[in-house]
């Protein structure tokens, strides 16, 4: 019985087989898949830039992109944990939140105390805590002392500080910090404050006053407003320098973040 065959005319013996062209290999496909999320990033970036934009808000934008390749560490970006003072940084904060919680405020603050952060009398950071304005003690007491050094620039910054902080809804801390150098046994400054803890705590009070002092018609809700004094506690930089001893010798106001819960407890 004869077979029968389907389809197409069946090949013979020694005829060369069809074989499909060479292709891109899988590992350059993914490759150009990532060069072009690259350069899509890179982009973004550039048409971001202006001169109205800072460097914390460029350092908000990256922190978008945090963990976006690899694998996310356990409790970063997943869910809020209630923060305590020190027990979190910026890093570990949602990057959302991050963004927009204070941002508007932060831009508020550069842009007015403009020319105080460019001669280095002020610093504005955002950290854990919330946004903290820094006020150099070199540059606003006397040595050693609670009197201001009084001059027009110094009035003009607290001015504006009271103008910024008549805005914002938060709560507001006003901190005290100071030097390892023990004050002098037997001077005045000892009879006065009696160590660096009277010291840091009498120059907050004396920097809230002032702000109140300053306020020119903005409602200052004295609800929210609190004080302290850490002493040599809490350095920004090493006491064995005298610059890093000049840094350290601060006073910071805190616009504190609504879920900080160290600072929110009555």
């Amino acid at each position: 019985m004869a077979k029968i065959k389907f389809g197409k005319k069946a090949k013979k013996v020694g005829d060369k087989a069809e074989v499909p062209g060479p292709s891109a290999p899988l590992w350059l496909q993914t490759y150009g898949d990532f060069v072009t999320l690259v350069l899509t990033f890179f982009v973004l970036l550039l048409s971001t830039l202006s001169e109205a934009i800072n460097d914390s808000a460029i350092q908000l934008l990256a922190t978008a992109f945090d963990g976006a390749f690899g694998v996310q560490p356990g409790g970063s970006t997943l869910s809020q944990s209630r923060l305590v003072y020190g027990g979190a940084n910026i890093d570990t904060l949602p990057s959302s939140d991050r963004g927009f919680s204070m941002g508007r405020a932060l831009d508020k603050a550069i842009s007015i105390l403009e020319s105080e952060i460019k001669s280095q009398k002020v610093k504005v950071v955002e950290n854990e805590k919330g946004f903290v304005i820094t006020l150099g003690a070199d540059q606003y007491f006397e040595s050693g002392s609670t009197n201001l050094i009084d001059n027009q620039s110094n009035t003009e910054t607290f001015i504006k500080l009271a103008s910024i902080l008549s805005t914002v809804p938060n709560d507001i801390r006003i901190e005290g910090h100071t030097d390892s150098g023990a004050i002098i046994p037997g001077s005045m400054a000892e009879t006065r404050f009696g160590n660096n803890w009277g010291l840091s705590t009498a120059r907050a009070i004396v920097v809230l006053e002032k702000i109140f002092d300053n306020a020119q018609g903005n409602v200052l809700d004295r609800s929210k407003y609190s004080v302290a004094g850490y002493a040599d506690t809490r350095p920004i930089a090493s006491n064995d320098l005298p610059d890093g001893r000049a840094l350290n010798r601060r006073v910071d106001i805190v616009i504190v973040r609504n879920d900080v819960t160290y600072y929110n407890q009555r």
